[in-house]
């Protein structure tokens, strides 16, 4: 194996009488090294402690220039040739080659257009989409009319304790709502199917928007319900809604499963009650009312 010692002239490139000194080892090239590892390897002069320039400076061209490269006639741009456009204003064409340089920055020809390094192309976001910096974030306005198929697949908002999936403006239900029921914990052991008094056929089950009150105590709400159904007559006298100041816009739907009326624990006669609807003191028998939270009161919107 034999090593060729190359002084390679840069005369033609500065107008200088300056050489560099490069070796041919097997086939391969080193700059300021004698045992290159690769097809090229350049190693820089001094110590990572010194000031001294040291790097790769590749060529320089306008967008314009960028374009005009990829018309010669008389040699096609060779696949995986490395520029770096330094000017973008001179260029006023629409040519799809060279669409993709909006900025500075290294670009590659791929044998069909200039593509930014290490981005494949550029990237935008729009149509509910945000750019910050280089990451796209979910959230921005709907440029244009916007459908998600889910294909049979769930959809899941998680909001957690306190978040709230809000919709200012109108909401078109096309098809069937669904809320989460309380069903039993198997539906193939009918030891575990256990049914309330005047309720729904189920047991207690964590998270669920439907369920049953059994007892004669007062009702304790969780973050969940949405429909509660009252199969005790003990919880008359005792009935109260959550804290409307702190559910406003709170949808609670009470349904009355046994055969009296259930009265609420209190009146509310001017509106201003955060746990009594107003103008409402009875729950009649075998009867369901919504009620909505004005974030100041309660007020049925069913009977």
């Amino acid at each position: 194996m034999t090593t060729k010692t190359t002084k390679l002239s840069v005369f033609a490139f500065l107008g200088l009488g300056l050489v560099v000194y490069g070796q041919d080892y097997s086939g391969k090239v080193g700059i300021n090294y004698d045992k290159p590892s690769a097809t090229l390897e350049i190693k820089g002069k001094s110590a990572n402690t010194a000031t001294t320039l040291e790097g790769l400076i590749i060529p320089n061209v306008s967008k314009n220039k960028a374009y005009l490269m990829t018309t010669n006639a008389d040699m096609s741009l060779k696949e995986s040739t490395l520029i770096y456009v330094d000017n973008i204003s001179d260029y006023t064409g629409s040519d799809a080659k060279v669409a993709d340089i909006t900025e500075k920055g290294y670009y590659y020809w791929n044998g069909t257009k200039w593509v930014k390094n290490g981005g494949g192309s550029s990237v935008g976001a729009t149509n509910g989409l945000t750019l910050a910096s280089s990451n796209v974030k979910l959230g921005g306005a709907l440029t244009e009319a916007t459908t998600i198929n889910q294909n049979n697949n769930a959809l899941t908002f998680t909001t957690g304790t306190t978040g709230k999936l809000n919709v200012n403006g109108n909401l078109y239900l096309q098809s069937r709502v669904y809320v989460v029921p309380n069903n039993q914990q198997d539906a193939t052991n009918p030891a575990t199917q256990t049914q309330g008094v005047n309720g729904l056929y189920n047991v207690a089950k964590a998270g669920a928007n439907l369920r049953n009150h059994d007892g004669a105590d007062a009702i304790t709400y969780s973050e969940y319900d949405y429909m509660i159904v009252l199969t005790n007559d003990g919880v008359s006298g005792k009935i109260e809604l959550p804290s409307a100041s702190a559910n406003p816009g709170r949808i609670i739907y009470l349904i009355n499963g046994t055969p009296i009326g259930l009265a609420f624990s209190g009146v509310n006669l001017d509106g201003t009650s955060d746990k009594y609807p107003y103008n409402f003191g009875t729950l009649a028998n075998r009867s369901g009312v919504a009620f909505v939270s004005t974030g100041k009161t309660w007020y049925p919107i069913g009977r």
